[in-house]
């Protein structure tokens, strides 16, 4: 009855309550936790109001700007967007500190929009942008015009069929960064703000905060990589048929799939570089980042855990130490090691087929953990029980304990190893849940370098249409493909996760549905 009482009484955290709940909540604390739940509020109102702002800001800031600035301009927006954000965390920041109350730290990303605003209207044109950017394009010039043994251009002149496929290119490239550079910075800017509530008050929790940010990087990359390039691809396509470059190449008699021919290959560079960042790069990246994670949400007090580790299943029971002896908790030696560990002290309890009677106890002072199975290294001994006596034995170096997995439960997340490792643990994983979840992230890293290429496979026939009318509209409808795709995946990841698929269909189900609606899309593509 206590134990019911207490689940119904739970007391819900600030992050789940209304605006009335969580000003009453407010009123009924004191100290740090008064302060983190006003900042809270004023944090709700603030972000409710700020689309209205940006609105605003984004009017009066566009028409600072002539023709001919508009890099300049949308470079500009980036960092006004990243410093209001930087200015609310600051503002809280003070408050946290006591150097400000709550509500003059939450109105300062306000008030400075509000001054932008201001300053803006009744400031005139921003000539001095085109300015810069003329000098820029001058300067520019006259280091192109300057003799040279070699031109660069005339480099990739000789290397592809001319500057049309150069242009595509760049073009492609540019957006691409620039998509995924603001969407990484958004990303990013709100992953802070999320952390800076723990980070902000601990010693050194800045620091810890900025080099989480910093190894969550390749995560982010993974993670918006395709959705740039699918963007990368619809600017560079739909902007060159606004200014009816398309139409003058189709004229010419060249056809559309050819000036599509650069995007696919771009996307098929894409790829291979998203596998390389998946397999060599996130892995370890991600780990560290948990952990970092960890200590920031727990505010530095990372539980103490002891240097031995006990496993078990219905036949075995397993106690180790790491071989380097570092402190491990329960996850943590899956973490460490990966196809290979070496471990010390090691005890194997074998129990008989009724899985209560011991039959053996294996005892070695080393061993190795490799390819999913325990190879002694030192020798040492065996103890095999029958009903009767013990007979004692040795066990020499080299032997295979067959069927012991001391990493068993104690398995890294998918997403802090690589395709080999996911294999690895879900051929030595015994549980049927854990089975399905390994085996469809094992197939979800397979198809990671195929992503940009299909995305980019179904953008193309919007982008590439021959008429100026209706972009918008066509325009959008890739977007929705793009979001039906994306929404598609999640659905199929879970009926994988719960068996009601194979692994297989569940990952390559949408994608290759996708490349077969892109593929017959482009077919219809007039040329």
């Amino acid at each position: 009855s206590e134990l019911i009482e207490r689940l119904n009484s739970t007391e819900l955290s600030p992050e789940e309550l209304g605006l009335d709940q969580l000003s009453d909540y407010a009123r009924t604390k004191e100290g740090q936790q008064r302060t983190e739940a006003e900042l809270l509020w004023y944090r709700r109102l603030m972000l409710s109001a700020t689309p209205l702002l940006f609105c605003i800001f984004a009017t009066v800031f566009v028409l600072r700007y002539n023709r001919k600035s508009r890099g300049f301009a949308i470079v500009s927006a980036l960092l006004g967007l990243i410093a209001f954000y930087l200015l609310a965390f600051l503002g809280e920041q003070l408050a946290r500190t006591g150097t400000i109350s709550v509500p003059v730290g939450s109105l300062i990303p306000v008030a400075f929009s509000i001054f932008a605003i201001a300053w803006l209207a009744a400031a005139g044109r921003f000539a001095f942008a085109g300015r810069i950017g003329e000098a820029i394009s001058r300067a520019v010039v006259n280091i192109k015009s300057r003799p040279r043994k070699t031109s660069l251009s005339n480099v990739f002149l000789d290397l592809t069929s001319g500057l049309r496929d150069f242009d595509i290119g760049l073009n492609l490239v540019r957006y691409y960064l620039l998509s995924l550079g603001f969407f990484a910075a958004v990303f990013v800017i709100f992953t802070a703000f999320e952390l800076w509530k723990f980070a902000g008050t601990m010693e050194n929790g800045i620091w810890l905060l900025v080099k989480y940010l910093f190894f969550l990087l390749p995560f982010v990359y993974l993670q918006l990589s395709a959705s740039a390039a699918m963007i990368a691809t619809l600017a560079t396509y739909v902007i060159k048929s606004r200014q009816n470059e398309i139409i003058t190449w189709t004229s010419a008699g060249q056809s559309v799939y050819r000036l599509l021919l650069p995007c696919l290959l771009f996307t098929i560079m894409l790829g291979f570089a998203n596998w390389q960042v998946q397999e060599r790069i996130a892995p370890v990246a991600n780990r560290i980042q948990d952990d970092l994670r960890l200590q920031i949400r727990s505010r530095g007090n990372v539980p103490a855990v002891p240097d031995k580790i006990w496993v078990a299943d219905d036949a075995k029971v397993v106690s180790f130490r790491l071989a380097n002896g570092t402190a491990a908790s329960s996850d943590t030696p899956g973490q460490r090691c990966s196809a290979r560990c070496d471990i010390v002290d090691l005890t194997v309890y074998a129990f008989g087929d009724d899985g209560i009677r011991l039959t053996s106890i294996y005892r070695a002072p080393a061993a190795v953990w490799e390819r999913g199975r325990v190879t002694v290294t030192e020798a040492g001994d065996r103890l095999q029980m029958s009903a009767d006596r013990v007979e004692r034995a040795s066990l020499p170096a080299g032997t295979v304990i067959e069927g012991a997995n001391p990493f068993l439960g104690l398995a890294r997340k998918p997403a802090q190893m690589n395709a080999e490792e996911v294999r690895l643990q879900l051929e030595a994983s015994e549980s049927e849940a854990e089975r399905r979840n390994f085996a469809v992230a094992l197939q979800r890293k397979y198809a990671t370098p195929f992503q940009p290429f299909i995305l980019a496979l179904f953008t193309a026939p919007f982008a590439l249409s021959l008429s100026r009318k209706g972009k918008a509209a066509t325009t959008g409808y890739a977007i929705a493909i793009w979001l039906v795709y994306i929404g598609t995946i999640s659905v199929f990841d879970q009926l994988g996760l719960t068996g009601s698929l194979t692994p297989w269909i569940a990952v390559w189900g949408p994608t290759l549905a996708f490349a077969a609606i892109g593929a017959f899309l482009l077919s219809r593509v007039r040329t």
